[in-house]
């Protein structure tokens, strides 16, 4: 296991719960060197992947951005708010004291409005700290810094 692979996983099984696919696990195990699946489909699992990728990021940066086409947004916005809810309703089902459930929930909301969604990849000149892409192919027009960052699975 790769040391992302292994930290990624982590956090997957610790904040959402389940097990990973394989296109998940393939996006961890090669994260920070690739930073999205190339792709245009609506991929509910590689979009989870995308976005707890942003929350391990938000841990380190006061901003993520996650990078989608304008077209998916939508889509994008609604999975990573049912995402967010699903990650909000297990806090309140894990044990413990409330104390420390609420103080999970917190860190998580921290996480959450950290990360920001946005198709402008295009006006962008040069790369951003913490990034991740969903919905491009490599095949795209993409900015030169995005170019050979979208793994092909």
């Amino acid at each position: 296991m790769t040391n992302s692979l292994e930290k990624l996983s982590t956090m997957h099984a610790n904040i959402i719960g389940g097990s990973l696919t394989e296109d998940q696990k393939a996006l961890y195990s090669v994260f920070p060197e690739f930073r999205g699946y190339s792709d245009s489909g609506l991929n509910a699992k590689r979009l989870e992947a995308c976005v707890l990728i942003a929350l391990s990021e938000a841990a380190n940066s006061d901003k993520v951005l996650i990078f989608a086409p304008v077209a998916h947004e939508k889509w994008v916005i609604d999975c990573h708010n049912d995402l967010a809810d699903r990650i909000f309703t297990r806090c309140r089902s894990l044990g413990g004291d409330k104390a420390s459930r609420v103080g999970l929930a917190r860190a998580y909301k921290m996480l959450f409005q950290r990360v920001f969604i946005t198709g402008k990849l295009l006006q962008i000149v040069d790369p951003p700290p913490h990034w991740v892409s969903f919905g491009f192919r490599a095949t795209d027009p993409l900015p030169g810094w995005m170019s050979g960052k979208l793994l092909d699975t």
